[in-house]
């Protein structure tokens, strides 16, 4: 990495896109970006299948929306791009990576990636499942290997991560290292098969406090289990995902080495810390130690006064039959006349 640090310098003028590319968890990750921002600072990028519901739709949604198509028109224009933008602190949406030509501000990108397999997986049940989809009515009815062989079907579904990572779909080598340069520039990007080490990277890089809450997805449906495939279906979804698989295996060794990096970060910013945790340690095993010996010399003390108790009860004992005896004696001793005699005299006397 051409930067000394992983952690972002954040500026007044920075603008945070998130280009959620889809079936990639990016909805659980949106959910946990916005609440590092102010609803007014937000703005949401949407396709509006129902243009005549947007007014019902915004007023049902904290922060501002426009549509998907009118984001990429002016940032292709590039007009006014600062005023329309700028006044945002964090952009989200189905969007690639396109950084809009700003003068006065800067954009930071961030993106999550999933195994190219998996989301195709995800994909295909998503659009079998929900009617919303235009492909609905067709794929519902259709096997998953099925719907891979369909051409028709796959026109918008090939290699969709490095499209949306490059903002074109790939035809070359020289596309794929483009995409990996992209992904290189972005100021984080996390792995969906490495989600609470990806999101302990975004809060390291951007110094956002960590409470360790679980922002996890939906795990049962994120792992189910993908359907075996013939050999002829495989080789289809791979020829499908070419340039994706390519650029998830790139991004996953990438990723393991900005983990690595923030570990060493950590450490050296921590290294006060660490060697005061060592003499801390230190000093609490001799504690430990004068602990475990008070308490073998109170374990050697109450001994001692048990043994004590027991002599005590021993005499007591001992006492209390001395006394029994020495009142057999006297009663053998003298006679009832003159003890009683004895009584008399005693209660005279008090």
């Amino acid at each position: 990495m051409a930067s000394e640090t992983l952690r972002h310098d954040w500026q007044d003028n920075d603008v945070l896109i998130f280009t959620h590319i889809p079936k990639t968890a990016g909805t659980s990750l949106a959910a946990m970006l916005d609440r590092q921002f102010l609803p007014e600072e937000r703005l949401e990028l949407r396709y509006f299948q129902h243009p005549h519901l947007f007014d019902e739709i915004q007023a049902e949604s904290e922060h501002r929306l426009i549509s998907t198509d009118e984001y990429k028109q002016a940032v292709k224009t590039g007009e006014d791009v600062d005023n329309k933008f700028g006044a945002y602190k964090f952009i989200r949406g189905h969007t690639p990576y396109y950084p809009p030509p700003f003068k006065t501000h800067r954009a930071v990108y961030v993106t999550i990636l999933r195994d190219p397999k998996k989301r195709a997986y995800s994909d295909y049940k998503h659009i079998a499942t929900y009617n919303d989809n235009p492909k609905h009515e067709v794929v519902k009815a259709m096997s998953y290997e099925e719907f891979l062989m369909e051409d028709d079907l796959q026109k918008d579904t090939r290699n969709p991560l490095t499209s949306f990572i490059l903002n074109k779909s790939p035809k070359t080598e020289a596309d794929f290292e483009q995409a990996c340069r992209n992904l290189e520039s972005m100021a984080w990007f996390g792995i969906v098969e490495h989600f609470d080490a990806s999101m302990l990277l975004l809060h390291y890089v951007f110094s956002w406090p960590y409470n360790f809450e679980s922002w996890h997805l939906n795990r049962a449906r994120m792992q189910s289990p993908q359907p075996e495939l013939s050999a002829k279906a495989l080789k289809r979804l791979e020829a499908l995902n070419h340039y994706d698989i390519k650029l998830y295996n790139y991004a996953v060794n990438l990723f393991h080495q900005r983990v690595q990096h923030m570990a060493t970060e950590l450490f050296a910013e921590n290294k006060d810390l660490s060697e005061a945790s060592l003499q801390l340690e230190a000093e609490m095993q001799v504690l430990s130690s004068e602990v475990q010996a008070l308490k073998v010399q109170t374990e050697d003390l109450q001994g001692a006064l048990q043994a004590k108790e027991q002599e005590l009860q021993r005499t007591i004992e001992r006492y209390s039959g001395m006394k029994g005896a020495l009142r057999a004696l006297y009663q053998a001793a003298i006679p009832l006349s003159a003890r009683q005699r004895l009584y008399a005299i005693r209660d005279r006397n008090r």
